[in-house]
């Protein structure tokens, strides 16, 4: 789940690349809707009446913090959380 390269337009032998992380995202049902937290990215959450909402808005909120630590020439932190479903019976 690290970071890797991308290619975003070539030209030629010319490419320019952007960097791509992956963050897991646990969605919660609330009773009000359902809200969003990301593990890696402490105090990165977010809420929405849907979960297609939700996930609208956990985006956003993982892009302005990642901006925000850019700006302050803070470490982007590593993607780490891992998550699996485990399945007993009823």
């Amino acid at each position: 789940m690290s970071g890797h390269q991308s290619p975003l337009i070539g030209w030629g032998k010319s490419y320019l690349y952007f960097s791509m992380r992956k963050y897991l995202v646990v969605y919660e049902e609330t009773k009000s809707g359902f809200s969003a937290y990301v593990p890696d990215l402490p105090g990165v959450i977010a809420t929405g009446k849907s979960k297609s909402i939700t996930a609208k808005n956990i985006y956003g909120a993982i892009q302005f913090h990642i901006e925000g630590l850019k700006e302050e020439n803070m470490k982007i932190p590593k993607a780490e959380a891992e998550s699996e479903v485990l399945v007993f019976p009823s």
